[in-house]
């Protein structure tokens, strides 16, 4: 997630080493300055905090770490988990979405999820 906000670091295609090398762009395929933040959460956090209106609820994989929770719940947003099938992939048989609402969807062990 590329952040547009107060990051931990910022880095970009000119900025140099004590040596005087040019450090290379990081994402060659991005443009501007990108925000490297210390961790997941800390980009989920700012993420949806940047979001133009507050979700009332945002749907989570029920097969996730405790810690995800920790800025949503900072940010006093409704939690609703959603089971995951044998291969991790999303089961979206029983979720109801409303208006507003966001969809967490985690690519686990770097297997992309088709939804």
């Amino acid at each position: 997630m590329i952040i547009q906000l107060t990051p931990l670091k910022r880095m970009s295609c000119t900025s140099t080493l004590r040596q005087g090398t040019q450090l290379p762009k990081p994402f060659p395929y991005l443009s501007g300055e990108q925000a490297l933040l210390s961790s997941a959460r800390e980009a989920l956090y700012y993420g949806l905090s940047l979001l133009e209106h507050k979700p009332g609820r945002i749907h989570v994989p029920a097969y996730c770490c405790k810690s995800i929770l920790l800025p949503i719940n900072k940010l006093g947003i409704q939690v609703s988990f959603y089971d995951v099938g044998e291969f991790l992939e999303p089961v979206l048989d029983n979720i109801q979405f409303n208006k507003g609402d966001v969809f967490l969807l985690v690519h686990f062990f770097g297997m992309p999820q088709d939804i």
